[in-house]
């Protein structure tokens, strides 16, 4: 297992704290079977974020690791030009239907010329933010009752635009050797 995060970054690693499958560790219920539980001596090489840009990872069935996926169980209404350009003082992002409970996550994809530090809401879950320049994917958790990701706080002359949002279960995104 060392050799499997040592290999995935110099740094520590970032997961989901997710459960082994019971099909791998059988006798253990949460939390007893959560990653951090289970690889608990593995502290130095791991991290469990609530939020994440571009690098979180969950294991696969057979134990390897796996940049996360986020199937979509909620998506951003569609927006207009970019998406969702940061507009006013407040930009809400409207989502296909409503959510409701726990461990859900939040893939944000967004566009920026420059780093913006901003405000998210998403349900019971808030984050202040600083986000790098470029085209990112921003993963956060969301819990909850709501139908819509709400961004503040942030510079008025901002260029940063939200190209898309899903909200799912964290899921290992197949690997070449899979």
């Amino acid at each position: 297992m060392r050799s499997t995060l040592a290999k995935a970054a110099d740094k520590p690693v970032p997961l989901v704290d997710l459960g082994i499958p019971q099909t791998m560790l059988w006798a253990y219920r949460f939390p007893e079977n959560a990653y951090s539980h289970v690889f608990r001596h593995l502290d130095k090489d791991t991290t469990y974020p609530r939020s994440s840009i571009d690098r979180l990872f969950v294991f696969d069935d057979q134990g390897r690791l796996a940049p996360v996926g986020i199937p979509a169980t909620r998506s951003m209404q569609p927006g207009v030009g970019c998406g969702y350009p940061l507009e006013g003082e407040t930009t809400s992002i409207p989502l296909d239907g409503p959510v409701i409970g726990g461990g859900w996550w939040l893939r944000v994809s967004y566009a920026s010329p420059e780093p913006v530090d901003l405000h998210l809401e998403a349900g019971d879950e808030e984050y202040d933010l600083s986000l790098p320049d470029g085209l990112h994917n921003l993963f956060v958790q969301a819990s909850g009752t709501f139908d819509e990701v709400t961004l503040s706080k942030y510079p008025a002359d901002s260029e940063f635009c939200v190209t898309g949002l899903t909200l799912g279960l964290p899921v290992p995104t197949p690997t070449p050797d899979s």
